[in-house]
């Protein structure tokens, strides 16, 4: 009898385990469907939205960045990188506008098929997408946005504190690019007069107050402080202001629509001095719009055809027949896409073992439910006391208890030690009882070692395997408990 105890209460806390472990996000696989090639893409599509620019004059840098999300989509599909799953991009033009891109951000927030979002450009459209996103709780990575305050606060250099947990990018900030151009400028270039212009939005803005601060620090003068419009032709105006002041160059916060431009009025003035500028001027586009020899431009990481490690990315590239070229920020885009895809096909793997696990525990319902019928149809002998066996078992009796169940429950979810496994009813068990000199005279470690014993009961016979299916609740209960392993761990062991 009391083997079928312990049977029974190594059943029931499996399959308590499995539903306190896995939630009840079990999910149907979804009508229709059907593979595309070799994959199985039978659960349906998932979506990685975007938003950059893909009109207007910044376009040669949004078309880059989507260009190269497509290859990683691409690529990942003919991978079959997310099993099950197709993936999609939808692609949203902003223009460069934070109205629009607001509006873009809204329209991927309400499809329950979007992932994650990559972009944007401008650090200005960030601002208005960040919140959208955020509240759908939809990640969302940039490639390229440069402004500190995103991450950490408008007060990031004293009290650094993130604004929105969704968000993230993978470039470096202008509180980097700001004073490594200043240090360039000043020590190696030697200039010591600058004039700054700028755009005045967030990105041209932010950039040229870092620059600034630095420049000043090291000694340098800042002779004139003007603003131009992003979308502006002609310079003149602000030419004939900077000029007599004798800067010896120009530090310019903005992109290169206004800058290339700019840089070649100054010369055509005869203020021929170098404009400098950060990653928004970094594009073949500036030098085609008038930029000119000894112009210069930092930007957020080293050039990408210097790197061997994106020698595959450029390659790829190539073959895949795009009109555009990928960018300044085209790299960023293709690693930001494949760190999303990488992160989705994980957290679905583990859903999918969810899956595998309720499967599994449908199987072993019926052996639960005779063995409970067997509990309580046999009948119990009277001892020489005038008590049952049972009640001398059970001594008061837990798994009589309508929380029977939860007590097993509790007790496993604080295997390791807690006051659900401490203080729990089950100590008065007498298979824990019988199980305390094996366990230093320790009810708990006692409780903790026939909870063990439960859980091997469910051993398949033969040689473990960690793939079969007929040993897949086993070796998630072992692992998770015994092993203390989490179920990610437990999926990705070989």
């Amino acid at each position: 009898m009391r083997n079928q105890l312990v049977k029974s209460a190594a059943i029931v806390a499996a399959a308590l385990l499995m539903t306190a472990a896995c939630g009840t996000n079990k999910e149907e696989t979804p009508a229709g469907g059907g593979g595309t090639g070799q994959c199985d893409t039978s659960k349906g599509t998932l979506v990685i939205g975007f938003i950059a620019p893909l009109s207007g004059n910044l376009s040669a840098l949004g078309l880059g960045m989507k260009n190269s999300v497509d290859l990683a989509v691409q690529q990942a599909n003919e991978k079959c990188a997310v099993k099950g799953y197709k993936l999609a991009l939808d692609a949203q033009d902003d223009q460069a506008n934070p109205q629009i891109g607001a509006q873009a951000g809204t329209k991927l927030s309400s499809d329950p098929n979007v992932v994650a979002v990559i972009g944007t450009l401008n650090s200005s459209v960030a601002q208005n997408v960040q919140p959208i996103l955020n509240d759908k709780k939809i990640l969302m990575v940039s490639p390229a946005n440069t402004n500190p305050t995103l991450t950490r606060g408008d007060n990031y250099k004293d009290a650094p504190a993130r604004k929105y947990d969704t968000y993230f990018r993978v470039c470096a900030t202008d509180d980097l690019q700001g004073p490594f151009a200043a240090n360039y400028l000043f020590e190696k270039a030697g200039k010591k007069n600058v004039a700054i212009i700028t755009d005045g939005k967030t990105y041209g803005e932010g950039l040229a107050t870092e620059f600034e601060s630095k420049f000043t620090e090291l000694g340098g003068k800042v002779v004139a402080h003007e603003k131009v419009g992003e979308k502006d032709t002609d310079f003149s105006g602000v030419i004939a202001k900077v000029a007599p002041l004798g800067p010896d160059s120009v530090y310019y916060g903005g992109e290169y629509p206004a800058a290339g431009p700019l840089s070649k009025q100054m010369k055509d003035a005869g203020l021929n001095v170098p404009l400098f500028g950060g990653d928004g001027i970094y594009d073949a586009e500036f030098i085609k719009l008038g930029g000119k020899e000894g112009d210069l431009a930092t930007s957020v990481g080293a050039p990408t055809d210097t790197l061997d490690s994106a020698k595959a990315f450029i390659e790829a590239y190539e073959a895949g027949g795009y009109k555009e070229g990928f960018s300044a920020y085209g790299a960023f885009s293709f690693d930001s896409a494949n760190a999303i895809i990488d992160s989705v096909a994980k957290a679905l793997l583990d859903r999918q073992l969810q899956q595998g696990v309720f499967v599994a525990l449908e199987r072993i319902i019926p052996d639960i439910e005779r063995i409970q019928q067997m509990r309580v149809a046999i009948p119990y002998p009277m001892d020489g006391e005038g008590q049952s066996a049972a009640d001398a078992l059970l001594n008061p009796s837990p798994i009589h208890s309508p929380e029977f169940e939860a007590w097993v429950k509790d007790a496993l979810s604080h295997y390791w030690g807690g006051p659900k496994l401490t203080r729990s009813p089950l100590v008065q068990l007498r298979v824990v009882a019988d199980a305390v000199d094996n366990a230093d005279g320790n009810p708990t470690k006692a409780l903790r070692l026939v909870l063990g014993q439960a859980i091997e009961r469910l051993r398949p016979e033969g040689k473990q395997n960690l793939s079969a299916p007929e040993w897949l609740l086993y070796n998630i209960l072992e692992m998770r408990f015994i092993q203390g392993r989490k179920v990610r761990e437990v999926a990705f062991r070989e």
